[in-house]
């Protein structure tokens, strides 16, 4: 793993301290993200996004499962998981 921030090592702590059970979707997340090897998990963690490619930008498809506008309502049943990851996307 990289070096990172106090705050995102520390986020990095309490994630391996989580047991996931059950199907599980990540908000906003990216599934090249260093953290999806610290989840302890009994199901592979599916990611939602909005991918807006622009080019010149920094920004990288994120691979998602699923894409939509996060800011909208979701076009999932609200039963389908059993968690939700929402890391460092409410800022």
């Amino acid at each position: 793993m990289r070096n990172y921030s106090i705050l995102r090592t520390k986020e990095n702590e309490a994630l391996r301290r989580v047991v996931l059970t059950g199907k599980t979707i990540d908000l906003g997340g990216h599934k090249g993200s260093d953290y999806f090897m610290l989840l302890n998990t009994d199901q592979p963690v599916e990611v939602a996004n909005y991918d807006d490619i622009q080019v010149g930008t920094h920004k990288t498809p994120s691979m998602a499962d699923h894409i939509f506008d996060l800011e909208k309502p979701f076009p999932l049943p609200s039963s389908a998981y059993e968690n939700v990851l929402c890391i460092n996307v409410m800022e």
